[in-house]
């Protein structure tokens, strides 16, 4: 492909990902769901006075208190950085695809399926943390992969930085930092051509003091508004031993909440906002995922682990083996909490199956057959999220019984 229809087509996805993303933004008008911790904890901070959601960091309902102090205390204040953040999620996965070796017919495949993700559409239009850690971890992995491809200590202080800026929005990114961390240890960022003892000791230090040093530092520095105050390092240590017995608190006691397992499969969606019109048509955002992306992307991450050692053969087992890391720190560390959660946990990790679908649409994509697959792929997909676009966007268009005739399959019969 020519580089002209090449700067077009990315320059298409850009328009459909912030205009898509960016319609009916104030619907509902309303706060939905954790929007009224974040924003009223965000209108703390416009107004001078002590964050009252201790349990998060900080950095998430600052973003959101800076959309506030932008465009208003609003539906549109609220959600102004998500969206935009959810957005440059699409884009970055564009460009973690080109940094781990796909062709710019797969990097923008992945770019276009993470942007027909239900979740992840969703996610990026409400004031909640999650599109935020999701960011930063993102960012984190595209530093990481454009380490792995150059080596250049530059992006092993890109990927620190951005996991310190997503630790600050939530704690989860502590997760993939750690396996982060590990690859580190393995590609080695300091004395990679050094083979003594020695030298892998020195890095190991070197990786864990900067690691520190970075992270942390990042992440104290997330909470100057809170110092300001006169707080102590002893109160900061409080709060957080208090924010730790609130994360590890026996269960979750929430209808929506449900266990690590039922995420990738879908069995139990959140219904963010749900309102019935006098018309009896539904007004609702439900957060569940593609299930084109959901499930196929799994089944090719079970694949990709399965045949690893056939990719390695081949000469591009970098792919594999970065959507396995990636996939598996934003998912499996969950498996540990006996508390439970929700399907939203998911987020940092659908980055992967879009990634991994792209690589396998990439391989096939020069034989025929192979293309109409993925074409086919592709279209289901952007139809699935045509047909719940308004169940995305709390539009009132299916009737009550939409979903329940969806799902028992007479649906199919109308």
């Amino acid at each position: 492909m020519r580089r002209r229809g090449r700067v077009w087509l990315f320059l298409f996805f850009l328009i459909f990902v912030f205009l898509s993303r960016g319609l009916f933004l104030a619907v509902p008008s309303e706060k939905v769901f954790d929007e009224v911790h974040y924003v009223r904890a965000a209108s703390f901070y416009l107004a001078g006075q002590e964050d009252p959601n201790w349990e998060h960091p900080p950095l998430g309902k600052m973003f959101i208190a800076l959309g506030m102090l932008l465009f208003g205390d609003n539906p549109i204040g609220w959600r102004f950085f998500p969206y935009i953040l959810g957005c440059l999620s699409a884009i970055l996965v564009f460009f973690t695809a080109r940094a781990i070796g796909l062709g710019f017919t797969g990097a923008l495949i992945s770019g276009f399926l993470y942007s027909f993700d239900f979740l992840s559409f969703i996610q990026g239009r409400m004031a909640m943390l999650d599109i935020f850690v999701s960011f930063f971890i993102l960012l984190a992995f595209l530093g990481a992969a454009r380490f792995l491809k150059n080596e250049s200590p530059l992006y092993f202080f890109l990927t620190l930085i951005a996991l310190g800026f997503a630790v600050s929005s939530k704690w989860s990114a502590l997760y993939p930092g750690l396996f982060l961390g590990f690859l580190f240890l393995f590609k080695r960022p300091f004395f990679p051509q050094r083979k003594e003892t020695r030298f892998i000791f020195l890095n190991f230090s070197l990786v864990l003091l900067s690691a520190i040093i970075i992270v942390g530092g990042v992440y104290l520095l997330s909470y100057v508004y809170y110092f300001s105050f006169g707080h102590s390092f002893s109160d900061f240590l409080k709060i957080h031993t208090d924010a730790f017995a609130w994360h590890t608190r026996p269960n979750i006691e929430h209808p929506y909440a449900s266990q690590w397992w039922t995420w990738p499969l879908m069995l139990k969606g959140v219904w963010y906002y749900y309102k019935t019109t006098p018309e009896g048509l539904t007004q609702g955002i439900l957060a569940i995922g593609n299930p084109f992306i959901w499930y196929l992307g799994g089944i090719s991450l079970v694949v990709f682990l399965i045949l690893f050692p056939l990719w390695r053969k081949k000469g591009y087992k970098l792919i594999p083996a970065f959507n396995l890391l990636g996939f598996g720190s934003n998912f499996l560390p969950w498996i540990i909490s006996s508390k439970g959660g929700f399907i939203f946990y998911m987020l940092p990790a659908i980055p992967f199956y879009c990634l991994s679908l792209a690589f396998l649409a990439q391989r096939v994509w020069k034989s025929i057959w192979g293309r109409r697959v993925a074409w086919l792929f592709i279209i289901l997909t952007f139809l699935a999220f045509l047909l719940f676009y308004p169940l995305l966007t709390g539009l009132p268009v299916y009737p009550e019984t939409f979903l329940r005739d969806l799902w028992s399959g007479s649906f199919l019969r109308f």
